[in-house]
């Protein structure tokens, strides 16, 4: 009966691999991706542990049933954690383009922990209701199939055992199963049992998602939420190759008392502006603003979520680890926010989200950086404005935190997060028509947030604090949705927009030419504001030092320094021999630099972090 349901499960999971390629063949796709069957092969261990897993219920109901012989037993423990499981898995099949990697502990967050899922559900059954259809058909396959096979092995436990065979029965059954449980579940017989990271020692990380499955991921990322604390640099090595202390700009002059408005625009691609290398571009008005502020022509988000871009711009804490900072174990840590920051100047605070209030627990991360208020969807009062999926539409959201804004007391620092050009992309009724694009709906949308925009800056331009206020305008990450694949793939995918502009103090049309990161944005803004005192942040200021980007993925590094040197580094790895094949003598040295660089950026991560060791304000 139980080896049954284990063969049974793994053809589902090879149907449920099949479909996850096909429904991302344009990612996957490629000279170098190894045959379908091949891949099938080298995802046995990975398959064979979570069935192993998921299946450990099952065993113990076969022990209640030659007790109690009650069938709804059986099949409690059969079915509900495999339409839990086939769940997920389907629910992967779209989920990827967001996150190019199998779907980890911190969706259980997402569907569990925040209103936003059920909210959304409507919206995602209008979507993609193949997908649901698909999922009812499969699930229901699985379940006529499966209750074939438990009735057939039901047969042969039969009523008329006495105790002393039952005691037999059971002690062989658990003795079978659980040797086969103990080898699946760590992968075979090696020393170290198998995790998410392992997928790259089979194949090529671009492919490592067609490895795994996803009730995997999830299921070892639960069980493997804490960071390993690392050795690998002294003391004196850390502060010269990395240092998250900074002890402020008093060099530059007097403390500036500016106002800040951060703008984070909702999946802004880089490729969507004019510095895209393609023909296209939607963004008339922030390409003005470009122009006449100063520029960072090479900027990368941090990660491929908002939950990893927003604590990376207002608070320059990553997340290098398998899930977001927000809603890890270390999600409370004490961090230095830019609101925290500026409070002690008498700044006045106030963080703009027209989402759900709650959505991916920015309420509360905004609370941690030190913002006075939280502006939401709850807030605002206008409830027709709703865009039906996830919350207030851009133009009047941004009117309304235009007016609030002029309610504050100067100095104020704000951020304001649109949300138009989030999947399923809504557009206003008097709207859709003139923007609506069929194939990429996501162009509409960022054409739409432009223009609302265009539309706060207008009205901006008439408040008494304008021209004293410095205005970040930068993205939380790249979309998804773009029809040309090269902005899709490698570090093409973190390419965002970052521009700093101030009415009275920015050059027009001065570009910077070192690449940064989200990280930096604080750091940098500081100086700009002449910040006296002392400060915690994961990047800088200081061009010349530091890393250019960094983010994590899949159990890989994309990293660059300054000037654009680049590297993708594999977690396991021990050295940078691997990495230095190809390259000329004279850059040996410099990407020897850029090893130890990572090296020291993820120790100083990791051993942060777990003793929570940035000190209160």
């Amino acid at each position: 009966m139980y080896f049954f349901q284990v063969i049974l499960w793994y053809l589902f999971f090879i149907i449920f691999k099949i479909g996850f390629w096909a429904f991302n063949y344009d990612y996957f796709d490629g000279n170098t991706m190894p045959s379908l069957g091949k891949i099938i092969f080298k995802s046995l261990r990975f398959d064979f542990s979570a069935i192993a897993m998921l299946l450990i219920p099952f065993v113990l109901a076969i022990v209640c049933y030659i007790i109690w012989f009650k069938k709804w037993i059986l099949q409690l423990a059969l079915f509900l954690p495999s339409m839990l499981a086939f769940l997920f898995e389907i629910g992967d099949w779209l989920y990827f383009p967001f996150n190019h990697k199998r779907s980890t502990a911190e969706l259980l967050s997402i569907v569990g922990g925040s209103g936003d899922f059920l909210v959304l559900l409507p919206s995602f059954f209008r979507e993609f209701y193949y997908i649901f259809i698909i999922a009812f058909l499969l699930i229901t396959l699985y379940i006529f199939i499966s209750n074939k096979l438990l009735n057939y092995g039901i047969k042969s436990l039969t009523t008329e055992f006495s105790w002393k065979k039952k005691a037999l029965y059971i002690s062989g059954f658990l003795v079978l199963t659980s040797s086969f449980t103990l080898v699946a579940l760590r992968g075979g017989l090696q020393l170290v049992p198998i995790n998410i990271r392992n997928a790259v020692e089979v194949i090529d990380a671009k492919y490592a998602p067609l490895v795994l499955n996803t009730p995997f991921s999830i299921l070892h990322s639960l069980a493997n939420k804490n960071l390993e604390k690392l050795d690998w640099l002294s003391e004196d090595e850390l502060e010269k190759y990395a240092t998250i202390f900074h002890p402020g700009f008093k060099e530059e002059g007097d403390f500036t008392n500016e106002n800040v408005i951060i703008i984070v625009l909702e999946s802004f691609s880089k490729d969507f502006t004019y510095l895209s290398k393609n023909e296209t571009h939607f963004t008339p008005f922030l390409d003005s603003l470009m122009q006449k502020g100063e520029l960072y022509m090479h900027t990368y988000a941090n990660g491929l979520h908002s939950a990893e871009g927003i604590p990376a711009i207002l608070a320059s804490i990553p997340s290098w680890m398998s899930e977001n900072f927000t809603s890890s174990i270390y999600g409370s840590n004490k961090i230095h926010g830019i609101a925290s920051l500026l409070k002690k100047f008498n700044y006045s605070s106030a963080f703009f989200h027209g989402a759900n209030n709650g959505s991916m627990g920015f309420d509360v991360f905004a609370r941690n950086a030190g913002f006075d208020k939280y502006f939401g969807r709850n807030e605002y009062p206008y409830k027709e404005d709703y865009d039906g999926a996830w919350g207030i539409f851009d133009k009047p959201f941004f009117q309304y935190s235009l007016e609030e804004i002029n309610k504050m007391q100067e100095p104020f620092v704000n951020c304001i997060f649109s949300v138009t050009s989030h999947s399923p992309y809504p557009l206003p009724k008097e709207d859709a028509e003139r923007l609506s694009t069929k194939d990429y709906p996501i162009y509409g949308t960022i054409q739409y947030t432009d223009e609302a925009l265009r539309d706060f800056f207008e009205k901006a331009k008439l408040s008494d604090w304008y021209e004293n206020t410095w205005f970040i305008i930068t993205a939380d990450h790249t979309s998804p949705m773009n029809k040309f694949n090269s902005s899709l793939e490698g570090f093409a995918k973190y390419e965002i927009p970052l521009v700093f502009f101030h009415p009275q103090k920015s050059q027009e049309n001065k570009k910077v030419d070192k690449h940064v990161s989200q990280l930096d944005i604080m750091p940098i803004l500081l100086k700009k504001l002449q910040y006296p005192n002392a400060f915690y942040a994961f990047g800088t200021a200081d061009l010349s030092s530091g890393i250019g980007m960094m983010a994590e993925i899949n159990n890989q590094y994309y990293i660059k320094d300054r000037i654009g040197r680049s590297l993708i580094i594999n977690e396991q790895d021990q050295d940078i021999e691997s990495y230095l094949n190809d390259i000329s003598e004279e850059e040996v040295v410099e990407y020897q630099l850029l090893w130890k660089k990572y090296q020291a950026y993820r120790q100083l991560y990791n051993n942060t972090l777990i003793t929570n060791s940035i000190p209160a304000l």
